[in-house]
């Protein structure tokens, strides 16, 4: 494993490779084909383009965790914006918002759904780029 800051990530060797993109549909119609910038792609690069979403999304790639703990591994994250990007992923369908409601205080805890764990890729292609061209 190594580290960016305070965020794990696995080595090169430790991931698989992921299957070669593929822009024909399926047999039974999942995925709907499209070339390489439609509406789906720039939707999703809208999403992912907001500051500090993929901080976020590549800290709570490591497990469920509490505000804190996401404030923490993201530096420079102000508690407002960490608060706005988790309502806006939570909104989105890649993180889950779980209260622990027999704790005193309550404590919520933040997980990525399994649309949000699906970026692992997307998380790991930057990281790798970054570590080659920044």
């Amino acid at each position: 494993m190594r580290t960016a800051g305070r965020v794990a990530f696995p080595s090169p060797r430790q991931e698989a490779e992921p299957a070669a993109l593929s822009l024909a549909a399926p047999a039974n119609g999942a995925i709907r084909p499209c070339g390489l910038v439609c509406d789906r792609y720039l939707e999703a690069a809208r999403l992912l383009e907001r500051r500090w979403t993929l901080p976020i999304v590549a800290a709570l790639l490591g497990g469920p965790r509490r505000f804190s703990q996401i404030a923490g591994e993201v530096p420079g994250l102000s508690d407002r914006l960490l608060s706005l990007r988790l309502r806006d992923l939570a909104r989105e369908g890649l993180v889950a918002r779980e209260v622990e409601a027999d704790s005193v205080p309550v404590r919520v805890r933040y997980r990525l759904t399994e649309k949000g764990r699906d970026l692992w890729h997307t998380v790991m292609d930057l990281h790798r780029w970054s570590d080659r061209w920044l």
